[in-house]
């Protein structure tokens, strides 16, 4: 009886030895992903750490203030305030130039029952477009804005979802520069399908009135073709319209884009530029390649742009171009969403 105890006990102790060994696969330590990243190696640590702490500071700062001036709900609605860091280099036939830009917007959802308090620079209709050309450079990339403004204003959350009905948004603030410049805005967008869900369709309409400067309009149609899930036909218009020179720059696009893995994207584009104040309506035709990377976890992001222009006003050559951009997010939002620079957008 003795022996047959020594030899479960025996069996017992080797059994437990070989599972011991061997873990069963659910407790087995999970190797980390890949870092999607294109920085060497050295770069990674330092890069992550800095966006850590800014992204947390932008996010925290905004939280705290719209908690002062709101409730305490602001430590969970979604916050969408972010600071962006731009460094871009043009390259002409003769001549190079270099710009630096930073963009912030402080979002604060509570501060008041359906109303958003914005603290933004370089909004669309906040800039100063003192000259055409100004304008028309900024259609080459809907997503570029140009000189720094600042505006401090009340958004209202808008009626409606901009699906099944049209989504309005009335807005009260000030523009902030060498001058104060108070303004009310109205803004009205939708989103909709057409030709059995084959085309896709963003309009955008706002007219803003300020105290100094008059009546601003603008308008943005973007009609969206999706040929596969990684490629689209797209036609884009846009037109600005201002009291103050009582003239209308616009814009026409055709692109082909391309999202050829989950980190880069390519668009091929013809455009033309327009500005009713010229010596010819449409003043520039634009033959562009747009490529786009993410090079570092959805927050970095290279472009490389090259163009090809074709002016039709007298005395202006054709001449090429070629710019090179670098974009830095910082904030919660950019930090987890991807970039949808080639896609459809989605202003909801």
């Amino acid at each position: 009886m003795k022996s047959l105890q020594v030899c479960a006990l025996a069996l017992a102790v080797g059994c437990s030895a070989v599972w011991a060994e061997e873990e069963p696969p659910q407790k087995r330590p999970i190797e980390p992903a890949r870092m999607e990243s294109d920085l060497p190696q050295w770069m990674i640590p330092g890069v992550s750490h800095v966006h850590y702490g800014l992204s947390g500071f932008v996010d925290s700062t905004s939280r705290s203030i719209d908690r002062f001036f709101g409730t305490d709900d602001s430590l969970f609605v979604d916050n969408q305030s972010y600071l962006r860091i731009r460094q871009e280099t043009a390259v002409f036939e003769n001549r190079t130039s270099n710009d630096l830009s930073v963009r912030f917007r402080l979002d604060l959802p509570t501060t008041r029952k359906r109303l958003r308090l914005l603290i933004e620079n370089e909004a669309d209709d906040l800039r100063d477009t003192a000259t055409s050309q100004q304008r028309a450079n900024r259609f080459l990339d809907r997503q570029l804005n140009g000189n720094n403004n600042s505006g401090l204003g009340l958004e209202q959350v808008g009626t409606g979802d901009g699906v099944s009905s049209w989504k309005n948004n009335l807005g009260v603030g000030v523009r902030v520069r060498s001058d104060i410049d108070p303004y009310i805005r109205v803004t009205s967008q939708r989103r909709a399908k057409f030709a059995d869900d084959e085309w896709q369709a963003f309009s955008f309409n706002r007219v803003t009135y300020f105290d100094k400067r008059g009546l601003v309009g603008r308008t943005t149609l973007d009609l969206n073709h999706p040929f596969t899930k990684t490629e689209s036909l797209r036609f884009v218009t846009q037109g600005e319209w201002t009291e103050e020179r009582k003239a209308t720059a616009f814009s026409q696009s055709a692109e082909i884009n391309q999202v050829l893995d989950s980190r880069t994207g390519l668009r091929y584009a013809m455009i033309a530029l327009g500005d009713t104040a010229r010596q010819k309506n449409v003043f520039d035709y634009v033959a562009q390649v747009y490529w786009r990377r993410d090079i570092h976890q959805k927050f970095v992001f290279l472009d490389v742009v090259p163009e090809y222009h074709m002016p039709t006003e007298p005395n202006i050559d054709n001449y090429w171009a070629l710019i090179f951009r670098i974009e830095v997010f910082f904030g919660k939002t950019f930090g987890a969403n991807p970039d949808r620079r080639f896609a459809s957008p989605s202003p909801f």
